[in-house]
């Protein structure tokens, strides 16, 4: 009976932390890329600039993406600064996972650059986009945020096939190049199909107090400024892939101006736990061939 009521105690507790998502739904692209710089980001927008599209349901500004993993490495705990969210349905989602496959149909129509990487015509639905113009000091020469990707098309979609281009994806173009991608063998966009699965937070049975199905751990990406010009372009893309169903979220925080050499995503490296559960079973694949 102590027992039984330590646990239920804990998960009260556990469910507590995880209710501090707060989301304030909004179209306005100056109140979202303002949200994004802050005071210091080094960018100067320049004035007329900023555009996008996206219902005032589809983005907003949220604070408090903090929520509780199990304490190991496959759901670890999940957290980013303040920021803006851009999904491909809604801004604001159910705060329990008991839907299958979460989705709202915006109808905002595709995305023609990002058609053009995925190398398809028309297969981005539900696009979600800030796009503006900016100049930066002297000796800058990237662009970089934090982010947090999610979607409820997590399974039995995103198991790790090289290359491939067939799901829900986030778009960071710099210039009109997209760095929002992994080093190759990886595919040229960030989705689930070019994300490790062994990376992704299950939300399967519901673990964090929030809809999406999947979670992507925070990452950084970093876009090279082209040294040509002089007023650069930055355009932050969210899609639902050839259907305006099972949504996806990117929630990005601390857009700031940098003075990297190197753009993109890092390869994600497995911490030492998730290294024995890979070892583990490719030990038992081993094993059932030698028994064959």
């Amino acid at each position: 009976m102590k027992h039984s009521l330590v646990m239920c105690l804990t998960a009260l507790a556990a469910g507590a932390a995880q209710a501090q998502l707060a989301i304030t739904e909004t179209d306005n692209r100056e109140l979202l890329l303002g949200t994004l710089l802050g005071a210091s980001s080094g960018l100067s927008v320049v004035a007329g600039s900023v555009s996008g599209v996206g219902l005032p349901t589809q983005s907003g500004l949220y604070s408090g993406f903090s929520f509780t993993g199990d304490g190991t490495d496959l759901h670890p705990d999940l957290s980013i600064n303040d920021g803006i969210v851009l999904s491909s349905g809604a801004a604001r989602v159910p705060e329990h996972n008991t839907l299958e496959h979460y989705g709202v149909w915006a109808g905002t129509g595709n995305n023609e650059r990002v058609d053009a990487i995925l190398g398809q015509p028309n297969v981005t639905w539900d696009t979600n986009s800030l796009k503006f113009d900016f100049t930066v000091a002297a000796g800058t020469t990237s662009v970089s945020t934090d982010f947090i990707f999610a979607s409820d098309e997590f399974a039995p979609y995103s198991y790790y096939t090289p290359g491939q281009v067939g799901t829900d994806g986030f778009a960071f173009l710099v210039d009109g190049v997209n760095y929002a991608r992994f080093p190759a063998p990886h595919g040229p966009i960030f989705n689930y199909q070019n994300v490790p699965d062994w990376l992704v937070s299950h939300n399967q049975p519901e673990l964090y107090g929030i809809e999406w199905d999947g979670i992507v751990p925070r990452l950084t990406v970093t876009g090279l400024l082209d040294p040509n010009r002089s007023v650069h372009t930055l355009e932050l893309v969210l899609y639902d892939y050839n259907d305006p169903s099972y949504d996806s979220a990117v929630y990005l925080s601390g857009l700031q101006a940098g003075q990297s050499l190197v753009g993109g995503i890092p390869a994600p490296v497995p911490e030492p736990q998730t290294w024995a559960l890979l070892a583990a079973g490719l030990g038992i694949v081993a094993a059932l061939k030698r028994r064959r």
